[in-house]
Parts: C-alpha cells; structure tokens; sequence
C-alpha cells in the first residue's frame, strides 16, 4: 500500500485552505505526506512525531509547520487513553508563493524553506502558546484568510527548532516510500519489545544488509539509532511520570541491558537517567 497523497477539496468550494479539528480516541500510525503546508497544534494526547528522519516525544501544546511533500505523523503512546485532539491548517504552495512575489512578505521565505524540514515551536512562553491556540481556533471557525496570513506573520518573530535533517528528502509515491512506511510502522508497533536487525529486514523482505543500507540511506541515520531514540524517548516519559526503578524503566522502554541502557541514555541526552529525573522534580 502506497502512502496516501491528501489533495486540498477547496478548489470547488472556492477556498484558498482548508483547516479543520481531529477528534480521536487515539492517533493511529498514519506514514502520508501532501503537496501543502501544514500547521498542527496538538491540544490532547501524548505519544511519538515523526517527521522526515526526526523522532520526538509530543503532547499537548506540540505545535510544527511542516513544508510541502514532507513524510509526517503523530501516535499515540501504547496505553495512551484518549480522546487526543488536534488542530490542523494545510495551504498550498501557490497561496504562500503569492504573497512572497510582495517585498514585505519577504520575511517569510526563511521560515517556509526552514518548513521543507519541519520546524517546532516548542521554546514559547505559556502566553504564547495559548494566544496561538486562540488563533488557530478562530482561523477554523471563521475560515479567516486574514487570520491564518497574521499567524503566519507571527510565527516569523519565534525562533522555531528545525526537525529533519537534510539527509532526508520529502518522499514521492515510489516502491521505496512504501517500503519505509511498512517498517517505520513495523518498529513503531514492536519498538518496547523485543525487535532485531533481522525482524526489521524480514518485515520488508529484504536481506539483513540490503536492510541496513536502505535504512540508513532514507533515514539518515542507522536502523539501530532510530530504534533506540525510540525507546530512550519513552523511557524519559517513564522517568518523569513515574517513580519506577530505573532497571524497571530500561526493560519497560525495550532494553534489556541496564548498562547498555545508561550508556544509550547518557550519550543522546547528556545526563544519566537519575539525573533527568532529579532536573525534571527540581531536585
């Protein structure tokens, strides 16, 4: 199955976006990308985004403007109990590239080319991000044209935090696209549990090292790195939100090596996993 293409339908509706809200008891591993830009601002649930190459924890409050034809989704957490919400604004190119053709919409060209990586605004005062909120829910009530060009003028005075890399290119429908969504989909299902180089390969029918070599060569990065951002992303949920040992929170986040698990944390957060949960309790 080929990842979907989302075509705007506001052509014979006379609309220049379209924008809407998501109402779901969770969201489901959905690996699309389409030909406009994309503004989403989560306001219930918590789990894992995945843009281009880049994996993140969200929850509510994420708010990413991704770029045209960029590969895209938010899942929920395993035992995440619902209902999550969303509020989504996707304009195309044509909209956007006729207000450049303006000098003083010129100041938009750095963020909307930063887009084609994604970018997030996640180092915004609590003010600010309910003033974005406010914004984005009269954009969808009102379908307001001048709603959405004031929050694009806004969003050029936060400094957002690029996603992607340039390693990564914005996916066309091809045998390979289909390829990587069926094994991001596969790890994103099996990632706390045991999953193996060789379980990876064989859920796509490729040998071991033809696996490795697509894997890293559409990821930018290896299958082993990817898996264990994953699972070091739950774990630092677990650290924060629980009080369990931190031998119980490796084997739970998919580690069954302590040591290796410490050294793993250690080296993609720069902390030990005592020390975030002392820094997160103001310990």
């Amino acid at each position: 199955m080929r990842p979907r293409l989302e075509k705007l339908g506001n052509t014979a509706n006379m609309r220049s976006f379209t924008c809407y809200k998501v109402s779901v008891p969770f969201f489901e591993f959905y690996w699309h990308f389409h030909p406009e830009y994309e503004l989403t601002l989560i306001l219930k649930g918590k789990g894992s985004r995945l843009v281009g190459n880049s994996m993140q924890p969200f929850e509510k409050g994420d708010f990413v403007l991704l770029g045209p034809n960029l590969p895209h989704v938010w899942v929920s957490d395993e035992k995440e109990e619902g209902p999550c919400e969303a509020l989504v604004i996707q304009f195309p190119e044509v909209f956007i590239q006729n207000l450049l053709h303006f000098p003083e919409w010129n100041h938009l060209d750095h963020i909307l080319q930063n887009a084609g990586k994604g970018l997030a605004y996640s180092n915004i005062s609590t003010k600010e991000r309910e003033h974005l909120t406010a914004q984005m829910r009269q954009i969808i009530e009102n379908h307001s044209l001048s709603g959405l060009i004031e929050l694009l003028v806004q969003l050029t005075t936060i400094e957002g935090r690029t996603l992607s890399t340039e390693v990564f290119f914005s996916q066309k429908p091809s045998g390979d696209s289909t390829r990587l969504k069926a094994v991001l989909h596969f790890i994103q299902l099996n990632y706390l549990h045991s999953i193996t180089l060789k379980n990876a390969a064989a859920s796509i029918h490729l040998s071991e090292s033809a696996f490795s070599k697509f894997f890293a060569r559409k990821m930018g990065k290896p299958f082993t790195s990817y898996l264990n951002e994953l699972r070091i992303a739950h774990a630092c949920r677990l650290l924060v939100e629980t009080d369990k040992p931190i031998s119980n929170v490796a084997h739970a986040s998919g580690f069954e090596n302590l040591s290796y698990f410490n050294r793993v944390f250690l080296q993609q957060k720069k902390v030990s996993p005592s020390g975030l949960r002392k820094i997160r309790k103001g310990n």
